[in-house]
């Protein structure tokens, strides 16, 4: 009786133990995960990378039955950890360099990690923590992408309807503001920034890298996967912007079906994307439904 109050009073005590990390960490950074929340909610491009990562995490969580076990411990490893988050938000507050608050971030998120699940979480959350540090990444250097990615898109564009006997040509509209514009037969499209490509590609390179990690494919194959990822988005991207141009003149409603367009091709590049990275690798031990016959279940992105 006496081991079991000992017992419940130490576990009580791990759990108040976690409750003030969690809210230290939450009070800490409060003011980045106040940004990353604005930054995502207000980008469609972003969001939908979002909900692709974490979506297909969770997918992979039910589909294989991962089980989580609690640790709520620090040790070494989580203590460096806090460490060097703590010493990049010293030198962000004189540097102010937002590269340093979001790594800061990082590196306490991980620690948290190794805090709740021990030096071995499961493959999934694993996997999840080092594609949401590369979306972080993303989604800080998504301004300095997009007139490039723009201007690759519109020329992409311009050369295939070219090739295809319209007559196309990209133009750039400095007043009054800067406009690309991709003129096809006289009628003229807009090169938006939601027709840069940057939905697509940061969605296809995480999700790549998500089920690469997850499923422990090589270092040279994760290398040329995620160059394969980027050139089908950029493919994707470029079927899209022809498919709406040449749809365009023999549609009544031009929104619904730019928008029908752009989703059928969106979740299909990404759903061929997962099913080719699903051959690579193998499945983590540990993982997978636990069935008579030992059959490992299909992941279907839809």
């Amino acid at each position: 009786m006496t081991e079991a109050i000992k017992t419940i009073r130490r576990r009580r005590g791990d759990w108040i133990f976690a409750a003030i990390t969690y809210v230290a960490a939450l009070l800490v950074f409060l003011p980045v995960i106040r940004w990353i929340f604005v930054q995502t909610t207000t980008k469609e491009q972003l969001l939908h990378a979002f909900v692709i990562l974490f979506g297909s995490g969770a997918l992979l969580a039910y589909y294989n039955q991962e089980k989580l076990q609690l640790r709520l411990q620090h040790d070494a490893y989580s203590h460096g950890l806090l460490l060097l988050s703590f010493g990049c938000i010293a030198i962000n507050h004189w540097l102010a360099l937002p590269f340093l608050g979001l790594m800061s971030f990082c590196l306490a998120l991980a620690a948290l990690v190794r805090f709740t699940f021990g030096p071995r979480p499961s493959p999934i959350t694993h996997a999840l923590l080092i594609a949401f540090a590369l979306f972080l990444l993303l989604m800080l250097t998504m301004p300095q992408f997009d007139w490039p990615l723009r201007r690759i898109a519109g020329s992409w564009s311009a050369w295939l309807l070219g090739l295809l006997g319209k007559g196309a040509e990209l133009i750039l509209i400095t007043r009054p503001e800067p406009q690309l514009i991709l003129n096809v037969d006289q009628r003229p499209f807009v090169v938006a920034p939601e027709c840069n490509g940057f939905g697509i590609i940061s969605a296809s390179i995480l999700l790549c890298l998500l089920l690469s990690i997850y499923r422990r494919v090589s270092l040279l194959d994760t290398g040329l996967l995620l160059i394969g990822s980027v050139t089908l988005a950029f493919f994707a991207n470029t079927v899209r912007i022809l498919l709406i141009v040449c749809l365009a003149p023999h549609v009544e409603n031009y929104m619904l079906m730019h928008e029908v367009v752009g989703a059928l091709i969106f979740y299909g590049a990404l759903a061929l994307l997962g099913w080719l990275v699903i051959g690579f690798g193998k499945q983590p031990q540990g993982s997978g439904k636990t069935v008579k016959q030992s059959v490992t279940p299909k992941i279907t992105l839809r």
